[in-house]
């Protein structure tokens, strides 16, 4: 009886491992794309890209003037994107009018759009035909109403999918 109870608690200890290892380099995972983002703004920031940009809306946080942006990261093909959030965001498959426009026919014209409302990255569906679904965490929901994204939410559009990760960037870098 104690062998099989000494397998037992060595199993646990093995998952309870697994897991925490698991955990581990999701979240580490996660910190380095962030460092990304930060990376390739600083990086605009420095070539002056972004300077139109940053002389609009910016708000004080801990003393230093910070403006909220938000890294698009696109799968397949993979692109990703650094966005002002203090202007609306526009996904679709008309090159004219989005920001980011994806040419594939599950997607509509002006499908969606992120903006920052209250502080909070917000993403709403523009009446697509075939919808835009987010997954936050584990669980994949549709659209339906104004949604509000966290960081490394999975927008799906189609065929294509999006990642998110909202960050803020020190305006008196310019």
């Amino acid at each position: 009886m104690s062998g099989e109870l000494y397998l037992v608690v060595l199993l646990t200890i093995l998952i309870i491992a697994a897991v925490l290892i698991f955990t581990l380099i999701v979240l580490l995972r996660n910190r380095r794309i962030m460092r990304k983002a930060e990376h390739a703004a600083k990086v605009l920031l420095r070539g002056k890209v972004l300077e139109s940009v940053i002389k609009g809306d910016s708000e004080t946080y801990c003393g230093l003037e910070v403006k909220p942006m938000l890294m698009v990261r696109m799968f397949h093909p993979t692109k990703r994107y650094v966005f002002d959030l203090t202007r609306c965001i526009y996904i679709g498959r008309n090159t004219n009018h989005n920001h980011i426009a994806i040419q594939n026919e599950l997607v509509s014209d002006l499908h969606c759009r992120i903006y920052l409302r209250r502080g909070k990255v917000m993403l709403e569906d523009l009446n697509s035909t075939n919808g835009t679904f987010v997954r936050h965490r584990l669980k994949k929901n549709r659209v339906t109403e104004k949604m509000e994204l966290l960081k490394a939410d999975k927008i799906y559009i189609g065929t294509i999918v999006l990642q998110v990760y909202p960050f803020y960037i020190d305006t008196t870098l310019v």
